[in-house]
């Protein structure tokens, strides 16, 4: 294609059209050749390059949609770091009645904390940026965003319940310990509820013209089990990490849960990663090979 057709779709003036001067540039694809002035051949190869770039990266997408392990494997990831998600999300809810044993928390502080879900979310209109950020900046920054958040979050809720604070310590009309907790989930549920919308993006992306509907139900599934590890292993692991003291009480290890949903979390954060960059590799590696095998046929 000649480089004075794509001008022509541009209305580039021809006034701009210097006669007495010939750009070209040729490749191993196609030759491009005009007689206007250095401005507007750039521009023009700009344009070509923009669009063969946006060409090349949907092919090959395209070819990493039809691996099935592949697509079935990112499946897999996703749904995991929404299960980490979803567990922390409900991990305090066995607890309240060590919270109040251990920690002194009433039905007032545990209301207050719970209530830090959506302060954000609704508030601040969290999720309608959200969904913004992932449409302006793509699935894996805003992935790893949300990841982050949500590991900042869990890891604040966890220092807040894991410290002694000193009695009577107020912040904003409640204690100290339980705005700092509150304060950390409502961060988690910034960076969980922007996660789901980004996993919702991303099966669509992986599973489009596939098994689409079953990839959702799946993660769905798959996420809701965080909900019933929560419900199942919270107080276990908070009785099995307990210790005894002098006097022959036991008392439970109220952060040993969060520490593991931090744990977690973590896990999935460098997973998912790991697995982006692995992505891009293999994007590459097959743009190298379709490129060598489009050289050997010309």
């Amino acid at each position: 294609m000649r480089i004075t057709q794509i001008t022509r779709i541009f209305n580039v003036p021809r006034g701009q059209c210097n006669p007495h001067l010939t750009f070209s540039c040729k490749t191993n694809l196609f030759v491009i050749e005009t007689k206007r002035d250095l401005t507007t051949f750039v521009g023009c190869i700009r344009l070509l390059t923009t669009f063969l770039n946006i060409t090349m990266t949907e092919h090959l997408k395209q070819k990493l949609n039809d691996s099935a392990v592949l697509r079935w494997s990112v499946l897999a990831l996703v749904a995991f770091t929404m299960l980490c998600g979803y567990f922390l999300t409900d991990v305090m809810s066995p607890l309240k009645p060590m919270l109040e044993k251990e920690l002194l928390w009433d039905s007032l502080d545990y209301g207050f904390f719970t209530s830090a879900y959506g302060w954000f979310n609704v508030f601040l209109l969290m999720l309608i940026f959200g969904g913004i950020i992932l449409d302006k900046m793509g699935v894996r920054f805003t992935g790893m965003g949300a990841c982050l958040l949500m590991v900042f979050g869990c890891g604040l809720k966890y220092y807040a319940i894991s410290t002694t604070f000193p009695e009577g310590a107020m912040l904003f009309g409640f204690k100290t310990q339980v705005t700092l907790a509150a304060l950390g989930y409502a961060i988690f549920g910034v960076g969980v509820e922007i996660a789901g919308i980004t996993v919702s993006k991303i099966i669509v992306k992986w599973f489009k013209g596939k098994e689409m509907a079953l990839a959702m139900g799946l993660e769905m599934a798959t996420a809701r089990i965080g909900t019933t590890l929560a419900m199942v292993l919270t107080v276990p692991l908070a009785d099995f990490f307990g210790s005894t003291d002098e006097s022959g009480t036991f008392h439970t290890n109220i952060p040993a849960p969060i520490l593991f949903c931090l744990i977690m979390l973590c896990v999935g954060t460098i997973a998912f990663s790991f697995i982006l960059s692995m992505i891009r590799s293999w994007m590459l590696l097959w743009m190298q090979r379709d490129w060598n095998r489009k050289n050997r046929s010309v």
